[in-house]
């Protein structure tokens, strides 16, 4: 290999190496359980990333994992007949919420 194929070998190696940092960076999974006031597990809650179409609903214990733009991101859970909740991930990969009725 001559230097000038090593160079651009090496820059488009090196590149690759930053591009995949920068789109792990960006993907943070966070996990949770959605209760009512009364403690009840809330089956079909939605979970969704504010500003995003990005959501899931709770499985049947109340359960979700979702996997969101990163670790500052903020979380809309809303429940029929509960006040809907705006919480900040703030890093956190687990989540206890409680939905007013």
């Amino acid at each position: 290999m001559n230097k000038k194929n090593l160079r651009k070998n090496c820059t488009i190696l090196l590149f690759l190496l930053i591009s995949s940092f920068s789109i792990h960076a960006q993907n943070f999974s966070v996990s949770g359980k959605v209760t009512g006031d009364d403690g009840k597990v809330l089956e079909g809650a939605t979970v969704q990333e504010k500003g995003t179409k990005n959501s899931v609903v709770t499985n049947q214990a109340g359960t979700f994992t979702l996997n969101v733009s990163g670790a500052k991101a903020k979380l809309i859970i809303s429940f029929v007949g509960h006040e809907q909740l705006e919480i900040a991930v703030n890093n956190r990969q687990q989540l206890s919420v409680s939905l007013k009725s």
